[in-house]
């Protein structure tokens, strides 16, 4: 088949106004397939990243012993593989700042670096075991409540390194029980002063998650346990809070877990870990859709050419009668069938990228500042086109195939 050939060919499926209504839903099935495909790659590159990212993911929760006067947190410490040890009080909380004005809240969250961390994105200075008043902030910093749900207005992103060396304030309350209900007692305040800043997305942090020095967070942590001058109630002290153990990377959760529970700790559990029926689920139904659009694409195409087939029953039987072959017309079919799947997948591709690229910026964009962006990746698009050359090619075979059992003389008396 020469050039002349294919740009008839290519002239007859763009004038076919019988093609625009199948081309429709062959593009509608593309989308779908080469969508379903990037959104599971996006979704796993999400919770992979999460995992490796996220600390709170080879950090254990155990119960202390109250029978021991350090609560055993030397014996934990011990244990191969143990990073470091510190109190589950120190667990997130906001806290008001002097950062506040009229676009930000000023919430910030005072975050324990357990020690041997590493922070490679670190501009300024590492904050020492004996230091207190230092802080290590974000690069990008958005002390407001809003970055919980990802509501972030980038024109209001403070330059965290325009801060290095400068001072800010921090308010907080003691807590206290009365009348039978926790309130705000004795407020205090605390000055730090900025001594680097980090990528918060190293760590999959918010852009309002500063870390300060155990000292300090110890101090917070422990002012916000209540006070009960009331010896009929029981209200959870500082010992009674359970310890967070940091293992020094993913690998040796398991292996810490068990040599924990040999040492006779008990309430070994994961700070945080993955729902894998919510995982499977996710998964389960991108396969499902991609599954569904490969049958949709097969369906279509059927359905397109035996109705096409049907109505140039005439035309094929002459071809059939001036000498062409089966061979011949299935060609012929089969490279229509083919240049309009191209154009298809075309049209599809700039369609779905378009759609990405709004979802990133528009819909997704704050996840952009905890370490995430959706990727555009070039072999679902290859596995997309093979997919859907390969199935409407075959149904169209199929259909051809048919056809052309068919008697010539009553191809060319077809009145169909």
């Amino acid at each position: 088949m020469n050039k002349y050939h294919l740009k008839n060919l290519f002239i007859k499926i763009t004038r076919d106004k019988n093609n625009i209504f199948f081309i429709i839903l062959l593009v509608i099935s593309t989308i779908m397939l080469i969508g379903s495909i990037t959104f599971n790659k996006n979704f796993n590159e999400y919770i992979e990243e999460n995992i490796n990212k996220n600390i709170n993911f080879r950090v254990l929760s155990v119960s202390n012993k109250q029978d021991e006067a350090d609560l055993g947190k030397e014996e934990l410490l011990s244990i191969e593989h143990v990073q470091d040890v510190y109190s589950s009080v120190y667990g997130t909380f906001l806290i008001d700042s002097n950062f506040a004005n009229e676009d930000l809240d000023g919430k910030i969250t005072p975050q324990y670096l357990p020690k041997s961390t590493v922070i490679h994105s670190l501009i300024g200075s590492q904050i020492g075991e004996n230091d207190t008043g230092v802080a290590i902030i974000p690069k990008d910093f958005y002390p407001d409540n809003s970055v919980y749900e990802y509501n972030i207005n980038a024109k209001n992103i403070i330059d965290g390194e325009s801060l290095i060396g400068k001072e800010f304030t921090i308010t907080y309350y003691t807590r206290k029980f009365e009348n039978m209900k926790f309130v705000n007692d004795e407020k205090l305040t605390k000055t730090f002063t900025v001594i680097g800043v980090y990528d918060n997305k190293e760590f999959m942090n918010y852009n309002n998650d500063i870390f300060i020095s155990q000292i300090d967070i110890d101090e917070i942590a422990k002012a916000k346990i209540p006070k009960n001058d009331n010896p009929d109630i029981e209200i959870t002290q500082i010992d009674d809070y359970s310890f967070n153990v940091v293992v020094d990377s993913l690998e040796n959760v398991e292996s810490v877990t068990e040599k924990i529970l040999e040492h006779n700790f008990s309430n070994v559990e994961p700070s945080m870990e993955i729902d894998e029926g919510v995982i499977n689920t996710i998964k389960i139904s991108c396969l499902v859709i991609a599954i569904i659009s490969i049958a949709v694409i097969i369906l279509i195409v059927l359905l397109y050419m035996r109705k096409k087939l049907i109505r140039e029953s005439n035309y094929i039987g002459i071809l059939r009668a001036s000498g062409y072959t089966k061979t011949n017309v299935t060609i012929q079919y089969l490279f229509e069938t083919i240049i309009t799947s191209i154009i298809t997948y075309i049209i599809g591709c700039i369609l779905l990228i378009l759609l990405c690229v709004i979802l990133k910026n528009i819909v997704f964009n704050s996840f952009n500042y905890i370490g995430y962006n959706i990727r555009i990746f070039s072999t679902d698009f290859i596995i997309g086109f093979v997919i859907l050359i390969l199935t409407s090619s075959i149904s169209s075979l199929y259909m051809i195939h048919m056809k052309l059992k068919s008697n010539i003389i009553n191809l060319i008396e077809s009145r169909e």
